[in-house]
């Protein structure tokens, strides 16, 4: 196994500017949720309307050829609509208020399976849950170390658990590395734990990094 590098403060954000990036991240997430719900949303129902009252005009007047035609478009048009809806949902700047987090969690997991397909597994207990004040930014670096593990180019397996343990809560994202983390710049490594890290930290969550003997990649996050 290669040694674990020495931490090198200088290439994590400090807790500061990693709360300011996750605030510019949430407004930004809340854009394009409004964007997505209010705007796209309300002009494809509007259409889907309109194309409705065409199909009904088509049926009155004997044009049945044409009324298939609309009521196709029209059935494409609501299939539109609701993958905008789900966007929708994905870019929400607060899931865990709007669904609750083992929902909001399970959602993020799935999206993250149809992404990455077989690269990533999953193990949640429902009945896990962080403390109140914890829901939320758990969340987030949940989410976003999955993120990092299944976009790193060398990540081969990613494996995600949630559990109670000693009535506390315990989140566990481990992936490997093709080859081994001796492959890696051992700087980039550094970026990335010590980022998860330090946002953690500037969240009030406990969380630890380490590295196993199979040269994977641990983070856990408790609340």
């Amino acid at each position: 196994m290669p040694a674990k590098p020495e931490p090198d403060e200088s290439s994590a954000p400090s807790p500061t500017a990693a709360a300011l990036l996750l605030r510019l991240l949430r407004r930004e997430r809340s854009r394009v949720s409004a964007a997505l719900h209010d705007e796209a949303g309300q002009l494809l129902t509007a259409a889907g309307l309109e194309l409705e009252l065409a199909r009904a005009d088509a049926l009155d007047r004997g044009a049945e050829s044409m009324a298939a035609q609309i009521g196709a478009a029209s059935t494409r048009m609501e299939d539109a609509f609701t993958r905008i809806r789900s966007l929708s949902y994905e870019t929400h700047p607060d899931p865990v208020s709007k669904f609750g987090f083992s929902l909001a969690l399970e959602q993020a997991v799935d999206r993250a399976k149809r992404r990455f397909g077989g690269r990533l597994t999953a193990r949640l207990d429902r009945s896990a849950t962080p403390q109140n004040n914890l829901v939320g930014p758990i969340y987030e670096i949940v989410t976003a170390a999955m993120d990092i593990a299944l976009e790193e180019i060398y990540s081969s397996q990613v494996s995600f658990s949630t559990l109670n343990r000693n009535d506390s809560f315990r989140a566990r994202i481990r992936w490997t590395t093709k080859g081994g983390t001796a492959i890696i710049d051992e700087k980039v490594q550094l970026g990335v734990s010590d980022a998860i890290q330090e946002i953690a930290r500037s969240r009030g969550v406990e969380s630890s990094v380490r590295w196993d003997r199979r040269c994977a990649r641990i983070v856990e996050l408790y609340g």
